[in-house]
């Protein structure tokens, strides 16, 4: 009895480590975060049709960033609130304040700045999760580029004040001149391909704890077996109770041996079932060869010469 208890209390133990490990692997679901995305403060008055062009297209690239955002718009501008709130300048404090006062975790405030030669957009963003709470991204336009030109550089600068992707050089569009159009094969090289997960090992290590706790059940019935088989060995019998002892003895030591066989056996297929299951994981995870380069290529070998081309 002693020995079933002990096997219970293993399989219990390895049913917690399974769903430990389990617990560990699955991803957390991202607590969705609360953005106040202010109107565009414009300086200038005949900036009031780009601020109003801005607004929505930043409230749609947030939705683009694929984070677990919730998105508030005030009904005033960042410089405004402030007033309000009697407090200026873009300190932690002060944007702590209106933070507090728009029930938000983060704070997005976009500005532009028209001056006799540029017109300057700005994403200010305050997030007191970073070390560094408060960035602040820009672009510069010069005067002669259309509202249309100065809207398309919107998601990079959005991606950037997230920090999802590195600064842009500037472009050619804030000199006034059209940016050169990019080949269909650069446009597909600079998007990243998805990191692709890899196989998981949840299956193995439960295969592989099942063997071991089989194994250790079949070595400690084997133990019992042994240990009844020399008690039955040095039994002296003289009286028919004596025998009666004895001949349950003898077959205890049958039934804890034939139960030792069965759980060895068990555990050496469940172990060799987990690492077939691992290797059959990590054979079938190899990535394909790339295609070969266009071009031509020359194989020298012993006694040939070869001379093949690729091309697109």
């Amino acid at each position: 009895m002693r020995i079933l208890r002990w096997v219970a209390g293993c399989s219990c133990l390895l049913l917690w480590q399974v769903a430990a490990f389990a617990r560990a692997q699955a991803t957390p679901a991202q607590e969705p975060r609360r953005v106040a995305l202010f109107k565009a403060a414009a300086a200038h008055k005949d900036l009031t049709r780009l601020a109003e062009a801005l607004d929505p297209q930043l409230h749609a690239e947030l939705g683009h960033l694929g984070a677990q955002l919730v998105v508030s718009q005030p009904a005033l501008d960042l410089p405004s609130l402030q007033l309000a709130l009697d407090c200026v300048g873009e300190t932690p404090s002060c944007l702590a304040s209106v933070a507090e006062r728009t029930q938000s975790d983060l704070i997005i405030a976009p500005s532009i700045i028209h001056t006799d030669q540029s017109v300057t957009l700005s994403l200010l963003l305050y997030d007191p999760a970073r070390a560094s709470p408060i960035r602040v991204v820009t672009r510069r336009f010069a005067n002669n580029v259309t509202e249309d030109v100065m809207l398309t550089g919107v998601p990079s600068l959005m991606r950037e004040l997230f920090g999802l992707s590195a600064p842009e050089q500037p472009s050619a569009a804030a000199n006034g001149k059209p940016a050169p159009a990019r080949s269909q094969s650069a446009s597909a090289a600079a998007v990243a391909a998805p990191s692709k997960p890899g196989p998981s090992l949840l299956l193995p290590i439960a295969l592989g704890s099942a063997g071991a706790v089989f194994l250790g059940a079949g070595i400690a019935y084997g133990v019992a077996a042994k240990n009844a088989q020399d008690s039955y060995a040095h039994m002296q019998i003289s009286t028919p109770a004596d025998a009666e002892r004895a001949a349950k003895r003898y077959q205890s030591a049958q039934n804890n041996a034939r139960m030792s066989n069965v759980a060895l056996g068990v555990g050496a297929a469940t172990l060799a079932a987990g690492a077939i299951v691992f290797t059959l994981q990590h054979l079938g995870g190899k990535e394909p060869e790339p295609p070969p380069k266009p071009g031509v290529r020359v194989s020298v070998g012993l006694g040939k010469v070869s001379l093949s081309s690729t091309w697109n």
